[in-house]
């Protein structure tokens, strides 16, 4: 007991020390030169070539593959894709003896040549550009799994350099997607743009400001036009607030960025100020887009 008293007593306070030097200014939440894919492109629920015997069990919630293969060999998926960039992510998967215990990876183009290959580890992913081919077209992706019993993990492909860890291309829950556009866009003006739904649940909108409500969002946009030759500033307002302010001088532009919204709601916007001289004219194709995913 004496131990554990005397163990116990507190030395003269000490004098106080100098103040310390301010820290930095905390990150805003940005993706700098990121584009954060939502969207899964790879339907796991339906693979070709499968051989006689073997078995496939795909649950949408886990994004779970259970599988048992006869004999090892390649399963196929094929999926239309725009000519972009797009990032394959894989969460876990059972070990196979070959490609070094990664995850095999294949891409062919519509005319079935291999165009990308790529052995993925856990928890990894694998970007590849196709942005040379110049429509949309049918791609087939190929996996690689050995005999017997096995499993894979929340397998994504998505546009962009990054993936959201999970959802089933089947079922996308708490998605949108709008077309944001304005045209033309006037010389030394901040312009707002319009919102028009083209995927998922329609928000609320106020005076073209979406409505978001209590929650984490994570917002993706993308932004075209074609005509540029001078700087734009493309900002996002959320409740009057300024959150986000990038400059683009190559007439594309991506910015991601996550929202909290702590109670309520809250309104967004989201604008093109025109720099140059000279009317803009915005792309009308669906690279002018915004998605919205809520955490």
């Amino acid at each position: 007991m004496a131990r554990n008293f005397l163990g116990n007593l507190k030395g003269p306070k000490g004098d106080t020390g100098a103040k310390g030097d301010k820290g930095e200014k905390g990150d805003t939440g940005e993706f700098k030169d990121t584009a954060i894919g939502m969207i899964n492109k790879l339907d796991v629920s339906q693979p070709k070539l499968l051989e006689s015997g073997d078995t496939w069990e795909f649950d949408s919630k886990t994004g779970i593959v259970n599988y048992n293969f006869v004999k090892g060999h390649f399963i196929r998926f094929d999926l239309e894709l725009e000519p972009r960039v797009y990032t394959f992510r894989i969460q876990d998967f059972t070990v196979n003896t070959v490609y070094n215990g990664d995850f095999r990876f294949q891409l062919r183009d519509p005319n079935g040549v291999y165009i990308h290959l790529e052995n993925v580890h856990k928890k990894g992913h694998y970007t590849f550009d196709l942005t040379s081919y110049g429509d949309a077209d049918t791609f087939q992706i190929y996996f690689y799994r050995e005999a017997g019993q096995g499993f894979f993990e929340k397998p994504m492909l998505v546009e962009g350099d990054y993936s959201v860890l999970w959802n089933d291309s089947n079922l996308i829950t708490n998605y949108s997607e709008y077309r944001m556009y304005e045209s033309p866009i006037p010389p030394n003006v901040e312009t707002k743009l319009r919102p028009y739904i083209l995927n998922g649940d329609l928000l609320g909108n106020v005076d073209s400001e979406l409505v978001l409500t209590t929650g984490v969002w994570l917002i993706n946009w993308n932004f075209y036009i074609n005509n540029q030759n001078g700087d734009v500033r493309l900002r996002l307002y959320k409740d009057d607030e300024l959150i986000a302010d990038k400059l683009s001088s190559d007439g594309y532009e991506n910015l991601s960025r996550l929202i909290s919204v702590e109670s309520g709601s809250s309104q967004l916007r989201f604008t093109v100020h025109n720099m140059g001289d000279n009317e803009l004219i915005m792309s009308t194709a669906v690279r002018n887009n915004m998605q919205l995913k809520k955490l």
